[in-house]
């Protein structure tokens, strides 16, 4: 049997496979379907299906001389040589062959104010460091609820309210003719309390401790006074000399969140985007998206996700010449061979 009809039965018996098992993977679910197709049997038939598109090439002389045959032929080639190449056995075949030190995708947690390079896994372990910084200047969250202070009269239990955090606004609490006044008095990034002469007094800390809260007042029908301290993140225990018990209630349904990235290389800014989720950044190769965010002891942070862009441009270029090869010689050769016999009957 001749070397190109042994190529060609091949080629098409991996095609059809290769149909089959797309059809297969799409009832995995992606992230499934993801280590499928880069098991090892896998891997190992996308290299034959690259060295049999390369020995087509070879030893088909018609795929030489057909310009669009050519394109088709040699854009799926293209493909498959992308995704090897980006794929995470082809980054990880470089870095032990060649001392690169490629990866396909990591996660950077940042907190406002804070640069790092250095990648980490799903699970928090340190798998790699990028050959620049990234630095968030900032972070937001916005919701479609807002915060809620909930305030409880233990001089009637029955009495429950659900407050809205706005400042410069008066609230009445109760009946008419027994109404508490309720109302923001001032809001601190970083809320401490300081022990002075006859009480306590709130002072706002330094701005690298955030510990955010209100000093809050009720006015009561009698004209006496309540002044109390709420905290966001540190619920405090209601004193019994007060007669009201305030919790804050932070919000629950989050929109979107995003973050102002800054690319730091060689001591220098080189790029500033907000990042938003399916708006990222790419730069040199990587593409940085909003994964996630969370908050602790130390504040709001942003959880970018990096993925390596390492091949996309050949796969995108296979795709723009296989496109081309189709449409030339599915419409643009018929269609010029049917003005060509026209013409002759004319």
């Amino acid at each position: 049997m001749k070397m190109s009809r042994l190529i060609g039965i091949i080629g098409l018996f991996l095609l059809g496979g290769l149909a089959v098992l797309s059809v297969y993977g799409a009832f995995l679910g992606a992230e499934n379907a993801g280590r499928f197709f880069r098991s090892p049997p896998l891997a190992m038939m996308w290299i034959i299906l690259v060295l049999i598109l390369a020995g087509g090439i070879v030893f088909f002389r018609r795929l030489r001389t057909r310009p669009f045959l050519f394109l088709t032929h040699a854009g799926c080639l293209l493909v498959l040589l992308g995704g090897l190449w980006g794929s995470e056995k082809g980054i990880h075949f470089r870095n032990h062959f060649f001392g690169s030190k490629g990866f396909t995708k990591g996660l950077i947690p940042l907190y406002e104010g804070q640069s790092s390079p250095i990648l980490h896994d799903y699970e928090g372990h340190v798998q790699g460091q990028l050959p620049f910084e990234i630095h968030l200047h900032a972070f937001e969250v916005q919701y479609y609820d807002g915060p809620q202070f909930i305030i409880h009269d233990k001089a009637d239990p029955r009495h429950l309210y659900t407050i809205p955090v706005e400042a410069g606004r008066t609230f009445f609490l109760g009946p008419s003719e027994q109404a508490v006044e309720f109302g923001i008095v001032r809001s601190f990034k970083n809320l401490q309390i300081r022990i002075v002469e006859g009480g306590v007094a709130a002072v706002e800390g330094p701005e690298d401790l955030p510990n955010p809260g209100h000093e809050v007042q009720f006015v009561l029908p009698d004209g006496g006074r309540e002044i109390q301290y709420v905290f966001e993140r540190h619920e405090l225990h209601s004193l019994p000399k007060y007669r009201f018990e305030v919790r804050y209630c932070p919000p629950q349904m989050p929109k979107e969140y995003a973050s102002q990235l800054s690319i730091i290389e060689n001591g220098q800014e080189q790029v500033r985007k907000r990042i938003r989720v399916n708006d990222p950044l790419f730069y040199k190769g990587y593409l940085f998206h909003q994964n996630s965010w969370g908050q602790d002891h130390r504040g709001l942070y942003s959880v970018i996700g990096v993925v390596s862009n390492s091949g996309l441009a050949a796969v995108f270029a296979g795709y723009g010449m296989l496109a081309i090869g189709l449409f030339g010689g599915l419409w643009i050769l018929p269609a010029a061979d049917w003005f060509r016999k026209k013409g002759e009957t004319t």
